[in-house]
């Protein structure tokens, strides 16, 4: 499977170069070779750097730089991002208090960036995708919740391995190696936290749901 999806890419990229390099291409058509290329480069480049850091975590290489932060902003500034790249395909709701929390604010905006990028990728043109983040039971509690293929209960158990692969499989059916939940979980519970996810089934959309312990001072005694 690893294979398989970084051939796609690179097959793309060396479709589109051959394009650019016809004598006499037209200037349309060179524009979206290079689209194409830009795109694909983008794709391999993620899946490259997933596997790299899928690596470093299950070998104990990672070491977060953990300090006090708000965990809301954060998750702003990523969903505000993710707006923008999407450019109105998807209707956005965001409801999002101030969490302090003990964190790493790199790795915990990769966390949401990539449960962003699970919504906007598994979420038809059209759909919806909310955020919320609340303090619940003396813990941050983030939610991404979205309106798009939804998960096969089959599934939902495996959806947070690795290189999940067979007919169940959500992200080998959608083209993908399942790495960026994989990673997800793996920060998550680097953090001291708990992720999850639930959904009524294939076509009825998902949520995840994330939940970090607050800053020491900040839990209700």
């Amino acid at each position: 499977m690893l294979g398989h999806e970084l051939r796609n890419p690179l097959a793309a990229i060396s479709g589109a170069l051959t394009v650019i390099d016809m004598p006499g291409v037209k200037p349309e058509l060179a524009a979206h070779a290079r689209s194409i290329s830009r795109r694909q480069m983008r794709h391999l480049t993620r899946i490259v750097d997933d596997l790299l850091d899928v690596q470093r975590i299950l070998s104990g290489k990672v070491t977060l730089q953990k300090h006090r932060l708000d965990a809301g902003q954060v998750l702003r500034q990523c969903v505000e991002a993710k707006i923008v790249a999407d450019a109105g395909a998807h209707a956005w709701g965001l409801d999002v208090e101030t969490l302090w929390i003990e964190a790493d604010d790199t790795r915990l905006g990769q966390i949401f960036d990539n449960l962003l990028h699970n919504a906007v990728k598994y979420t038809p043109d059209g759909g919806r995708i909310g955020v919320s983040a609340r303090v619940e039971d003396g813990a941050a509690l983030i939610e991404v919740r979205d309106s798009g293929v939804g998960i096969a209960a089959e599934t939902l158990p495996l959806i947070f391995d690795p290189l999940v692969q067979g007919p169940t499989s959500l992200d080998r059916a959608q083209g993908g190696l399942g790495l960026g939940l994989a990673l997800v979980r793996e920060l998550t519970l680097l953090h001291g936290g708990q992720v999850s996810a639930h959904s009524d089934g294939q076509g009825q959309g998902c949520t995840f749901l994330l939940r970090f312990p607050l800053a020491a001072e900040l839990v209700p005694v």
